[in-house]
């Protein structure tokens, strides 16, 4: 999945509507003075993207503490295997979900409410986190396409996650590429490390 863009509206220091993107699906450095918000965004889009529209009671409460106002928005656009996806979503007053993607010139509504929430979910493997907000566990493959900033180590990712991960990288090794690649990453390991033998075998040369 590739991030292409996130507009966002009543979330904490972002209470006028900000958007952000245009994302090249290279490298992009989102940079600026400390407090600005950069952290606050990374949060905003794993919200936007994994909470259910109509989180209420007492977890609505962790929306407030983030300075949200009664209309807060958040759009996310994304593209995935080739489609292009933008899922609209408004919490707390009213709350909404909306998922379209892309035809042509335009976007076309593919599911609503909570079928917007659960198709999105679909797409990054993540699991519903039943009552309330998620947790990092629930994130799906967003465990391993970024992390929290104050996140050192990766935890146990969900069997859904191995095993893409699994699959996407024997289809890439196996192609002619990919093997390529591991011969160039064999010659380049050779000329800087002694190669691994059994024991009893006769010892390698150290270089």
């Amino acid at each position: 999945m590739i991030l292409k863009g996130i507009q966002v509206e009543g979330w904490a220091c972002f209470s006028n509507r900000v958007e952000v993107g245009p994302f090249d699906e290279r490298i992009n450095v989102l940079y600026s003075s400390n407090g600005t918000g950069k952290s606050t965004l990374s949060k905003i889009l794993t919200r936007g993207l994994v909470e259910n529209h109509g989180v209420g009671g007492a977890e609505a409460q962790f929306l407030a503490a983030m300075g949200t106002t009664a209309d807060t928005k958040s759009d996310n656009r994304v593209a995935h295997g080739g489609v292009a996806y933008r899922l609209r979503k408004r919490f707390l007053d009213k709350p909404s979900a909306l998922l379209e993607k892309r035809e042509g010139a335009g976007w076309v509504r593919i599911a609503e409410d909570e079928s917007a929430d659960e198709r999105m979910r679909e797409l990054l493997r993540a699991d519903a986190p039943g009552a309330g907000l998620t947790n990092f566990k629930h994130w799906g493959m967003m465990q391993v396409l970024w992390a929290p900033q104050d996140m050192q180590s990766l935890p146990a990712l969900s069997g859904d996650v191995l095993s893409d991960i699994r699959s996407s990288l024997g289809v890439h090794v196996s192609s002619p590429l990919g093997l390529e690649l591991v011969e160039q990453l064999e010659k380049v390991y050779l000329q800087v490390f002694t190669p691994r033998v059994d024991c009893g075998a006769a010892p390698a040369r150290l270089l």
